[in-house]
């Protein structure tokens, strides 16, 4: 949607490196999509990277689902045993349980899915800032007032309850 300029991405050994991503369309390799997702470098800051988790999460969905179980076998197993390596879960990763996965995945219908995320914007939550031994730290206060959570109780509830 928007040109991506980091000059202070995480690099190795404690260093930075430089990511940029113009806007348009693109089909990343594994690398460039965890740097799409992770560069917290523009105003909006960790909201701006919800939202590409979110984009990424639907678009694995759309190219997962693609995918005939028969035909792509030898990729499926690839996907298989790229998420034993790099994913930690309580939830047996075998062939049986994505084969699972998949069928579900598949018929999901991604147009009753209502992504949200809690911001300024909702008006339940006031930006500011503390102070963490020398460092400051952004954090959102709920706007009811510290640990009066029962605003956002109430917005998560009604989204809860008007998507069933």
């Amino acid at each position: 949607e928007y040109d991506i300029y980091d000059p202070n991405f995480p690099g190795p050994n404690d260093s930075y490196q430089l990511f940029i991503l113009k806007k348009g369309w693109h089909h990343l390799d594994g690398e460039t999509a965890l740097k799409y997702i992770r560069t917290r470098h523009e105003p909006t800051g960790d909201f701006a990277r919800m939202n590409r988790q979110q984009k990424v999460l639907v678009a694995l969905r759309e190219k997962f689902s693609s995918l005939h179980p028969l035909w792509n076998l030898a990729i499926i197993f690839d996907i298989l045993k790229t998420l034993r390596g790099n994913v930690q879960t309580n939830f047996n990763l075998s062939f049986q349980n994505i084969k699972t996965f998949w069928q579900v995945a598949k018929n999901i219908n991604l147009e009753k899915i209502k992504f949200e995320v809690l911001d300024p914007t909702t008006n339940l939550l006031i930006p500011d800032h503390v102070t963490i031994g020398n460092e400051t730290a952004y954090i959102l206060k709920p706007k009811a007032g510290l640990d009066n959570y029962s605003e956002i109780k109430e917005y998560i509830n009604q989204l809860i309850n008007n998507t069933k």
